[in-house]
Formats: structure tokens, C-alpha cells, sequence
């Protein structure tokens, strides 16, 4: 009885998930006036993004994660980080390989999170820095993991058509922005983990976040 009443509570789950995606990216699509941007980020949300709008990943920074000071480091410098190749980090003890960006504020770190080989995800990072639209850009990261005031600030004159720092606490910047859902947290940095319960396919992001009047502003 009880894997009968499992089955079925799945069975729903799955359907409201269906319709929950189906609805959005129709409505996503209607709403977007914005083609061919560039969302440069430190986490798999500009990849989630681009998939919900059925869009090709014009950017480098998709199916990785690096942290939040060294992506402020890439941001800052973007031209000169991209220009640099890519050394060989380490494969860490959860199976992911890293790899190594030197530029003007010294070594970063970048871990392919969603690739099974240091090369592959070097060769898309190659492939996709080709696609830059470097006069439609977009900056999506969060505070935590060391994060600094400094940080922030600078990520506020960072040239772009829209940046935005994911926050779990109140900040006076124009830039960032307090998620719901996050309150009783140290960060927002698990922004890309957390998920509603029921429609599990809807981040907890999007009950604050619209992405889409995000990137309709130029």
C-alpha cells in the first residue's frame, strides 16, 4: 500500500512540475525583449536561465561554480581573465576537476561542476567565451564564502546592462537583492540547491528574482 500511495504522490509531483515548467517558459517567451545577452555568473543559474528561455549558452561561465571573491576577481577583470589559459587544478575528492585563471588580481579557481573530464570542460569553456555579446552583459552572483564589503562595492561599478548579488540579509546596494525564502540563512550561496517542496522544478530564487525583467533592461 504504501509504495502504491508513493507511486502516485509521484505521479503528481511530476505532473505539477510538467505544468509549472510548460506554463513559464511559455510565458518567458512572450515576455522577453531582450536576444543574444551574455550572463556571466559563479553558480549553474545562468545555465538554468538560458534553458528555461531555449536560448544557446552565450557564455563561458555555464555548468561550473567558483566562489564568490574569485568570481568579484573575474568580473572586475573579464577581458584579461578570459585571454588567459586554462592550467590543470586538481580532480577533488567529490570527482570534480578544477582548473586555474591567472590574471591581474592574481590565480582563480574554477570547478567544472557538470562535466566528467578536465578537457571537456575547458573546450566548452573555449567554445562559448567566442559567444560573448560584450555589449549585452549581464552579472548574477551572491554574498557568502568569504565575500567582502569591498567586494560589493566594487561589484557596483562594474560595467554592465544589469548586475545583481543574490543576499539572505538586508544591504544598502542598488545591486543586491534580499531573496525571500532565505532569511534564517548565513547566505544566499545555496541558491541553486534549494527548491519548493512540492514544485520541486521551481527554485526558491524565482519567488524574488524574474529574470526576465532582469534581462529586458538595457
Amino acid at each position: 500500500m504504501k509504495k502504491i500511495i508513493k507511486f502516485f504522490s509521484q505521479c503528481i509531483v511530476n505532473t505539477l512540475n510538467s505544468i509549472y515548467l510548460r506554463h513559464k517558459k511559455k510565458s518567458d517567451k512572450k515576455r522577453l525583449k531582450n536576444d543574444n545577452f551574455t550572463i556571466i555568473c559563479n553558480t549553474c543559474i545562468g545555465g538554468a536561465i538560458y534553458h528555461r528561455l531555449n536560448k544557446r549558452f552565450d557564455s563561458p561561465t555555464i555548468n561550473l561554480w567558483f566562489s564568490q571573491p574569485d568570481f568579484m576577481k573575474f568580473a572586475r577583470n573579464l577581458k584579461e581573465y578570459l585571454n588567459s589559459d586554462f592550467t590543470f587544478g586538481k580532480l577533488r575528492e567529490d570527482g570534480k576537476y578544477e582548473g586555474i585563471l591567472n590574471g591581474p588580481e592574481g590565480p582563480i579557481t574554477i570547478v567544472f561542476t557538470h562535466y566528467d573530464s578536465y578537457e571537456k570542460g575547458v573546450a566548452k569553456w573555449n567554445e562559448r567565451k567566442q559567444r560573448i555579446h560584450w555589449d549585452n552583459l549581464y552579472f548574477i552572483t551572491s554574498d557568502g564564502n568569504g565575500l567582502t564589503k569591498e567586494d560589493m562595492e566594487s561589484f557596483e561599478s562594474l560595467k554592465a546592462n544589469n548586475k545583481v548579488v543574490f543576499t539572505a540579509k538586508k544591504f544598502d546596494y542598488k545591486s543586491t537583492l534580499q531573496l525571500k525564502g532565505f532569511e534564517k540563512e548565513e547566505s544566499a550561496k545555496t541558491h541553486m540547491i534549494k527548491r519548493h517542496k512540492i514544485v520541486c522544478a521551481k527554485y526558491v530564487w524565482e519567488d524574488t528574482f524574474d529574470y526576465v525583467s532582469f534581462l529586458n533592461k538595457k
